[in-house]
């Protein structure tokens, strides 16, 4: 479920972007969200995860400053093998929209390189993402364990 709900969390996220930082027409975004199969319960976790975020003194300046504008992450030749092309890019648009900061992202890489496993896709990375969210929001450290994360073959994370 969590990477669901932070597939909807990106999309309001690039949504909130365009529109300045103005979270407008929430319920015809929720309306097409459930169109296109998402749950009501999904859709309100992600709605109040960024409403928490909005709470946040950094969350709103970013959209004064635009810390993120322009921001450049290049992978090098060993990050790149443990990353499919768009599990990358995922990565990096979680970044540029203030989803994850920079210290999470570096965290992310280094548990997936740690985890000495094959290229993992976008929908695990968004898994890994959305357990540090979540540990980080609850005040849970057991992310920064690598034992608390469990590949299975097909670079899903359980």
């Amino acid at each position: 479920m969590g990477e669901k709900v932070l597939e909807i969390v990106i999309y309001l996220m690039r949504h909130i972007e365009e529109n300045g930082g103005r979270f407008e027409g929430i319920k015809e975004m929720a309306d097409r969200l459930r169109t296109e199969g998402f749950t009501d319960s999904e859709i309100n976790s992600a709605y109040f995860w960024i409403m928490d975020q909005y709470q946040q003194p950094e969350f709103m300046a970013r959209f004064r400053s635009h810390p993120s504008v322009g921001y450049r992450r290049v992978f090098s030749d060993e990050e790149r093998s443990y990353f499919t092309t768009e599990a990358q890019g995922e990565l990096i648009q979680m970044r540029q929209l203030g989803i994850v900061n920079e210290a999470q992202l570096e965290l992310i890489i280094e548990k997936v390189i740690m985890s000495m496993r094959d290229r993992i896709d976008a929908v695990a990375v968004r898994a890994l993402a959305w357990s540090l969210i979540i540990n980080k929001a609850a005040g849970d450290q057991s992310f920064l364990n690598l034992s608390a994360i469990d590949f299975n073959e097909d670079s899903q994370i359980h």
